[in-house]
């Protein structure tokens, strides 16, 4: 890099070297300070006449910017507006993000990630990340060799067919790649140039993509089978020998390759898939806190999951594991999971995926049930007779979790945990102020969009979200400083278990489900401990847990001097 930070003994950074001067250092976003850069800095590094005379703060720069974000009027303007900031200065970025975190989040992230990933080829300003091309497989190395003077700990990975429920949108999936970038650094404090985005372009299947003459990726129906596989493997093999210690986190890819992907590299290199993982994760948090709440363990839950997809399977397939670590049996696991989609309850006589198998009910399970139609069991059928302690939705079904299937769960579990999980609000289960009032205010909720707090009777209500923000940015900071060789289930558990200690309604029942995001920085760096300790116990990482470590793989969004290296 063009640039080195010192570091105090507490592991902050108190200074930049850099041989970066005049325009190349205003061009330089991690570096870059527009009107903040000191009288001595300005003359050290030749900046004198490229830059108004007014010397301003931080917080001058943050006040003219949120003024000018007010003036935008929708959240896609808003977006652009706030990538802008990004590309031309980082640490002014990352100060507004992490001080209006409840409000710029979800404009960085879900849910309106999902239209900059639509328009990303009509509305491209500024290349970003890097772009691997099927066409140039053998250049590969050699791309990803230009990016080796970084010290990168987390390479963030699409191939864009699976994004965000919406379908393949090709090379626009680098917008998610991104988003997740700035989550990473927003919510766990991990350095922004240690953050590598990865777009795979191996075409697309998107027809209005293949028409678009704007389109900026490679315009031909998506590679499959052998042919992707390979590729794969190649982009597999050339990350790893460039960022050796570097943390694959997978994003948005369709769900037969997201599977295949993930169960054949898992054992092979430190990664995570997002989709299949960190959901389920913050899901699995949720049910330890209400298990505390209720005082009841694994074997007293029914769990219902409708929506039994990949992101479905996903939260499944962790319950089932979170089952096994606790003491249950794989029979006494898989009885208390119970999987609706739209065929109705899944059974030996559905046609199912492999994943989905193991979960399947015999007529032994349902076969004394009254049913007014035995090919179709319903959620509302399903509810009755298992009476469940947990329903969570994948569905994209807008309001399947409707008055009566609500009330019924409720009829016969006084504290029930209510997710309905799909995005955006327009496909989710049911809105949260429903099941609030429909449980007399009894069920405990999280949602996977996020919606505003509700005042009824003089008393505001804040419904938490499932967000993977509250696990992925401290799980890849914990695998930053620990270095380890895979992200082993052991380390997945530490981290929801650290998230469902440090959430307020274990000690206070009034609050929300999770923690407030603008707490997460500090508990994504207690989940990067934890996950760091559990790796050293386990042996997949020789290094023992310290705090120090952690704090060196992090950023402040503050301006620190700069001083011309040598």
């Amino acid at each position: 890099m063009q640039f080195k930070p010192i570091r105090h003994d507490s592991g902050q950074i108190q200074a930049i070297e850099t041989k970066n001067h005049g325009t190349a250092l205003l061009d330089c976003k991690y570096l870059n300070k527009d009107t903040a850069f000191s009288a001595s800095e300005r003359q050290a590094f030749h900046l004198q006449g490229l830059l108004p005379d007014r010397i301003e703060t931080l917080e001058d720069q943050a006040k003219r910017s949120m003024e000018q974000y007010a003036t935008k009027t929708t959240a896609l303007g808003k977006n652009i507006f706030l990538n802008h900031i990004h590309d031309r200065n980082t640490t002014l970025f990352f100060n507004l993000i992490q001080n209006h975190l409840d409000d710029l989040l979800p404009i960085i992230y879900t849910p309106t990630i999902g239209d900059a990933v639509i328009n990303f080829s009509h509305q491209f300003r500024r290349t970003r990340g890097i772009y691997l091309s099927y066409r140039h497989a053998e250049s590969m190395m050699q791309i990803l060799q230009t990016q080796k003077h970084k010290p990168i700990d987390v390479v963030v990975v699409t191939d864009g067919e699976g994004v965000l429920g919406i379908g393949d949108w090709g090379v626009g999936g680098m917008d998610i790649c991104l988003g997740k970038s700035m989550v990473y650094t927003a919510c766990s404090g991990l350095c922004p140039w240690n953050i590598l985005p990865v777009q795979i372009d191996v075409g697309t299947n998107n027809e209005k993509l293949l028409q678009d003459p704007m389109y900026l990726g490679w315009q031909q129906p998506r590679i499959t089978g052998e042919s992707y596989d390979g590729f794969i493997d190649q982009v597999i093999q050339a990350i790893q020998n460039t960022f050796p210690n570097a943390m694959i986190h997978w994003e948005d890819f369709g769900p037969t390759n997201a599977h295949q992907i993930f169960e054949r590299y898992r054992h092979q290199h430190c990664s995570f898939n997002d989709d299949i993982q960190g959901t389920a994760l913050v899901v699995l948090s949720c049910i330890l806190t209400t298990q505390i709440i209720t005082k009841q363990d694994w074997f007293n839950q029914r769990i219902i999951m409708y929506g039994a997809g990949t992101a479905g399977m996903g939260i499944v397939n962790q319950i089932y594991q979170a089952m096994l670590h606790a003491g249950l049996s794989p029979t006494q696991a898989q009885d208390r999971i119970w999987l609706v989609d739209q065929p109705g309850l899944l059974t030996t006589e559905t046609p199912i995926r492999d994943l989905q198998k193991p979960f399947m009910k015999s007529r032994d399970h349902w076969g004394s049930w009254s049913l007014a139609n035995p090919n179709h069991i319903t959620l509302y059928d399903t509810i009755a007779h298992i009476q469940p302690t947990v329903l969570i939705g994948c569905s994209a079904q807008a309001q399947a979790f409707d008055q009566q299937c609500i009330q019924l769960m409720a009829k016969h579990c006084q504290r029930p945990l209510i997710l309905p999980l799909s995005n955006p609000t327009s496909r989710s289960e049911a809105h949260p102020n429903d099941i609030k009032n429909w449980t007399e205010n009894r069920a405990l909720i999280a949602t996977g969009s996020p919606y505003p707090p509700i005042t009824e009777h003089g008393k505001c209500y804040h419904f938490a979200q499932a967000n993977n923000a509250y696990i992925f940015p401290g799980l890849g900071l914990g695998a930053a400083a620990a270095k380890p060789s895979i992200i082993s289930q052991g380390m997945l558990t530490a981290a929801c278990q650290t998230l469902s200690e440090h959430t307020p309604i274990r000690s206070d029942s009034t609050a929300q489900l999770l923690p407030p995001l603008n707490s997460l920085i500090s508990i994504s760096q207690k989940i990067a401990f934890s996950v760091a300790q559990k790796a050293y116990e386990e042996g997949v990482s020789h290094k023992a847990p310290d705090m120090m470590h952690i704090k060196e793989k992090t950023w402040d969004p503050q301006y620190v001097p700069l001083q011309p290296m040598e």
